[in-house]
């Protein structure tokens, strides 16, 4: 891994550890690095990264691997009471400016899902439950998505840190696709 695929990596990494070192990073050769929410240190015989918010543990960037699951519709808080009767799911309000959306949460209190607005950024989006795929380069899938007759819904809309990209297969499903910078 290069100092631009850990960088791009850390786009995608939801889940952080706060001030612990994670091992193993020895054997990347990184350059004098400038990560936004991580610090390189050598400690022992290596370099280590530590990444400076505490939200939890480090996952793997995997190209192919979901993600993200939400359901896009248009009354999201009538929803959000179906789910947490029928699923046993709480929720928490994530502010979205103009509305709120939710993000869903199992017995244990770990978010498993949003359920989100067809407005703002999710304006035209039809209503389903939608995946995010971690894909590499955003082009090349939406190439190879039109070559194999499928359709570009929405996007690719650029969120700064990732592009996402609504897409739909030959048979009509739709779901996202998801590329950190």
């Amino acid at each position: 891994m290069n100092k631009m695929e850990l960088i791009r990596a850390l786009g995608v990494i939801r889940e952080r550890y706060g001030n612990k070192s994670i091992d193993d990073i020895s054997q990347l050769l990184i350059d004098d690095a400038d990560i936004s929410g991580a610090e390189i240190v050598e400690e022992g015989s290596g370099m280590q990264l530590k990444l400076l918010k505490d939200s939890g543990p480090v996952q793997e960037v995997t190209f192919g691997k979901i993600i993200w699951t939400d359901l896009t519709v248009e009354d999201a808080e009538l929803l959000r009471e179906f789910y947490s009767e029928v699923m046993g799911w709480s929720s928490s309000t994530e502010d979205m400016g103009d509305h709120n959306d939710y993000n869903m949460k199992d017995s244990s209190g770990n978010t498993v899902a949003g359920i989100c607005h067809s407005i703002g950024v999710n304006q035209g989006v039809p209503p389903c439950w939608m995946i995010y795929v971690q894909i590499e380069d955003m082009d090349e899938s939406l190439e190879k998505c039109k070559a194999l007759n499928g359709k570009v819904l929405k996007g690719p809309d650029d969120f700064g840190s990732y592009l996402s990209c609504v897409i739909q297969d030959p048979a009509g499903a739709c779901f996202a696709l998801f590329q950190s910078k």
